[in-house]
């Protein structure tokens, strides 16, 4: 896949200074800081399929260095460095549809917005969920982030900035 070509979702950098691309309907693509073999993750990888076949809408490498892929009505999945998918916390099992902005907070859980279905988090450990009620029930969160004080904020369509005490 050429990155130049493809609609990006979402995008980041690890520490180690790689860019990840999530690439509508593609999956994920690596631009390494160095060569390597890695390249590609998503359902046209031609080894195994790490991440399904849905629109990767955030990113997040967290504490332990474990990629957390949120995607489009198939929840988010959990890859390790070496590429081993280590947890898929779907729809079925309830996420929600749309998962969008995944953080990690200073008590190393992850916390992420879905559009239509408010603020939630998953315990970094168990990959259990926690939705967190909010005066603006139902309301769609498109981008999340954590300040020093650990206050989730979050930018939502149609309801401003709002802001959440996650401690």
């Amino acid at each position: 896949l050429e990155p130049a070509k493809q609609r990006i979702h979402s995008a980041m950098k690890d520490n180690q200074g790689n860019i990840w691309l999530g690439a509508y309907r593609k999956g994920l693509i690596m631009l390494p800081v160095k060569r390597n073999h890695f390249r590609y993750i998503g359902s046209k990888a031609q080894v195994s399929d790490l991440i399904g076949s849905g629109c990767v809408t955030s990113l997040l490498i967290d504490n332990n260095n474990l990629l957390w892929v949120g995607t489009d009505n198939d929840g988010i999945y959990i890859v390790t460095p070496d590429k081993i998918r280590l947890a898929h916390i779907s729809v079925e099992n309830g996420a929600p549809f749309k998962i969008m902005g995944l953080v990690q907070g200073p008590d190393g859980r992850i916390w992420f917005g879905s559009s239509n279905e408010g603020l939630w988090s998953a315990n970094a450990g168990s990959y259990t969920l926690t939705k967190h009620p909010h005066p603006n029930l139902g309301m769609s969160v498109q981008s999340i982030a954590i300040d020093n004080r650990g206050l989730v904020w979050m930018a939502t369509l149609g309801d401003g900035i709002q802001c959440y005490n996650g401690i």
